[in-house]
């Protein structure tokens, strides 16, 4: 299931690494204090450049963060289309745990961008959503209403069931403070993460199981 986006515009090597430092910088200050709180100023600062530098790359805010979005937001569709494309397969070697984990043991600010977003409404998500996710989104429920690892989940249940897994994988990382004070130690360290992503895979098993 291709997503289809608008062609980037074309960049030298160096414009390349200036976007990508500033998407960094962007989506850190996103993802701690939303779009509203959040001054181009203090991007291009934490970028390491002037604020008016950031016209030649974004024509505004609001172009900046969904651009930051966007980067959140394609890796972690790319796993999950991996994961429907191999069919129940899947369910019997369900990589998209290790993946998505391992995605976002690399860049945690993403889950905690999607949360602020959510709380703060979804406006700005919302435009990204419907063109990256409608018909990814479901795509998925219609794979899972066909597969025979879908249990005794009724159709009903299955969106509900698809938020629910989606907010225990970001839900970590999001909420690390929390996670820190509720089994101590540092939840990024490697023995964390890997017990977290067993955790997890332990979990998907049991909610995903073939007809005996």
């Amino acid at each position: 299931m291709a997503i289809e986006t608008a062609p980037s515009p074309q960049r030298t090597p160096q414009g390349e690494r200036t976007v990508e430092r500033v998407l960094d910088a962007a989506e850190g200050l996103f993802s701690q204090s939303g779009l509203e709180a959040t001054s181009l100023r203090e991007v291009a600062r934490a970028a390491g450049l002037r604020a008016p530098s950031l016209y030649n790359h974004f024509p505004d805010k609001e172009a900046l963060y969904e651009a930051v979005l966007e980067r959140a937001l394609r890796p972690m569709l790319e796993v999950i289309e991996a994961f429907l494309a191999a069919g129940d397969a899947a369910y019997r070697e369900p990589r998209i745990v290790e993946d998505m984990m391992a995605l976002l043991a690399r860049r945690p600010a993403i889950a905690r961008l999607l949360h602020h977003e959510t709380l703060a409404g979804g406006e700005h998500m919302n435009a990204v959503l419907r063109s990256w996710l409608a018909s990814l989104y479901g795509g998925g429920l219609e794979t899972l209403k066909r597969s025979p690892f879908r249990g005794a989940w009724k159709d009903e249940e299955l969106p509900r069931l698809l938020f629910a897994m989606a907010t225990l994988f970001t839900g970590y990382f999001s909420l690390a403070p929390g996670v820190a004070a509720a089994f101590g130690g540092d939840p990024f360290s490697e023995q964390a993460l890997r017990e977290q992503t067993q955790f997890m895979r332990k979990l998907w098993e049991g909610v995903w199981r073939a007809p005996a």
